[in-house]
This record gives C-alpha cells, sequence and structure tokens, in this order.
C-alpha cells in the first residue's frame, strides 16, 4: 500500500481516529521516508524480531558448545528456509489473493508471512543441519525457541502498521480502528475490531517468561522445545477463533488445525525426553 492511498485514509477517517486514538489504538502511517528510501514498519519490525532471536539464541547455543562460526552457517540457512517456508504457507492457503495478480507473491513487505509455515520449515532445516554437523538436535532447537516468542512479539508490531492480523468487530475499550480499505469483505460497515496481533504480542511475552522459568530448571535437551511447540499452540488456538483473515479447510481453521497437532507433537517430545532422562 503506497503511502498515497494512506494519506487519503486519514482524509477520509479524521473523526474515527479522534476516537480511536483516546479509547484504543490510534491510526498509524506503513512506512516513513529515509532520504529517497521509503522504509516500511512491517519490514522494520520483522528485522528487529529476526535480530534479537539471533543474539538471545546465539548465547544459547554458545552455552551449549555450539561454535559461533558454525552457529552462525546453521542460523542463516533456518532463517532462510523459514523465511521461504512462512511465504509459501501463506500463498498456498490465500492463493485467491494472488491468483490474478502472481507478482504480488514476491512482494513480501505487504505482509503475508505465516508464523507456522515458518517454524516447520525450520524445524526441518534445523533436522538436518544437526545430522550433518553431528549435534543434538534438541540441543539446537531449545537454543532457538527460548528467543522465538520475544521476536515474535516484535514482529507481531508489523501487524498493527499493515492492518493486518485483527479479529471481529467490537466496541472494546481497547478496540482497534480499520480504514475501510483494510476492512475483509463484508464488514465495510464496522469500524473497530479486535487488535488479535496485540494479544499475540501480550501472550508471547507470557510464553517467554515461562520459557525462561522452565530453562532454569536445567531439564534434559528438548523439554524446552516441547514446552515452546504447547505453550505458543494453546495460545494461538484460541486467539485464532477471533481473528477475521483465518484459512479454512473445510469448516475448520487451518492454523488451529496446526495448533492441535503441534501441542501432540510438543507434549510428546515432552514425554520423551522426561522417560530418556529417568532411564539413565
Amino acid at each position: 500500500m503506497d503511502r498515497t492511498r494512506t494519506k487519503n485514509c486519514y482524509a477520509k477517517t479524521n473523526s474515527a481516529f479522534l476516537s480511536s486514538r483516546i479509547i484504543g489504538f490510534p491510526v498509524v502511517a506503513q512506512s516513513f521516508k529515509v532520504g529517497f528510501f521509503t522504509v516500511r514498519y512491517y519490514s522494520l519490525f520483522f528485522v528487529a524480531g529476526v535480530v534479537l532471536a539471533y543474539f538471545l539464541a546465539k548465547a544459547r547455543a554458545f552455552k551449549k558448545g555450539i561454535g559461533a562460526l558454525l552457529f552462525d552457517e546453521i542460523i542463516f540457512w533456518t532463517v532462510l528456509v523459514g523465511f521461504i517456508s512462512a511465504r509459501l504457507y501463506y500463498v498456498l492457503f490465500y492463493f485467491d489473493q494472488y491468483k490474478l495478480n502472481l507478482s504480488e507473491v514476491f512482494m513480501i513487505w505487504h505482509g503475508g508471512l505465516a508464523i507456522y509455515g515458518g517454524l516447520i520449515g525450520g524445524i526441518i532445516t534445523l533436522y538436518f543441519l544437526s545430522k550433518k554437523h553431528q549435534l543434538n538436535f534438541f540441543s539446537i532447537t531449545d537454543a532457538i525457541v527460548f528467543a522465538l516468542p520475544l521476536a515474535q512479539s516484535i514482529g507481531r508490531l508489523g501487524n498493527y502498521f499493515n492492518y493486518e492480523a485483527f479479529g471481529n468487530p467490537t466496541n472494546l475499550p481497547w478496540k482497534m480502528y480499520v480504514p475501510e480499505q483494510f476492512r475483509p469483505e463484508g464488514f465495510n460497515a464496522y469500524s473497530f475490531f479486535h487488535p488479535t496481533f496485540a494479544y499475540e504480542i501480550l501472550f508471547n511475552l507470557f510464553v517467554f517468561l515461562l520459557l525462561w522459568r522452565i530453562e532454569k530448571k536445567s531439564y534434559s535437551a528438548g523439554v524446552l522445545t516441547g514446552s515452546y511447540l504447547v505453550l505458543y499452540s494453546v495460545g494461538r488456538f484460541f486467539i485464532e477463533q477471533v481473528r477475521l483473515d483465518s484459512a479454512y479447510l473445510g469448516t475448520f481453521r487451518v492454523d488451529q488445525i496446526v495448533a492441535l497437532l503441534l501441542i501432540f507433537a510438543g507434549l510428546g517430545i515432552i514425554i520423551n525426553r522426561y522417560v530418556a532422562q529417568s532411564s539413565k
């Protein structure tokens, strides 16, 4: 969305801005200028989240005996494949948005990165890299998932500036005003919506605190990974129920199905690691 359309939105919704500013989320621009360059807030927060996750995960990996150069190689391929798979996941389940304009598939600054797609791609990449370098798979994943919730919280701020990942109409005090051109079909008559991206930001911060406490218990490798999968997916399952932009398989929301699968996978990992530890 270019700056001209954003400015038009200000002109059309000035009165709504005052109401939103007092009791909810203020209307915001999607980008800003730095010289001749236009910087998208969505991209800025995404990169900030990745950089933060990199340094947090690197510190944990070092404690587990993974060298800096090796970790950099692992994180490079994991981020690259995770980024591509996050985009492919989104495009696959929202292909109707792209089929008439395939060039839009490559315009990632417009939004459209699915965390579950990135998570699945990242896990597969880590598995093969751990085999290649003869590393403990869960030692690597534990280092990375510790940082993920905090990084996700930062990345989710980009949804606010892109006017996406919001939920059902609401009149709650923390409601979010959404300019008309960003409202889903059939919801043009509504002005205020649940800021579901903000719910996920808060929940991710809560998950980060829980993981921090779990890490201090010195459980066997893999417990932290399983805990992340369970905790994040439980929150995502319920938050997804409020969102308006969910992809569906029949009558079921795709991300709720994936959330349930990852909850069971996470529980399986935790049980397996406890059994392995107790048998030593």
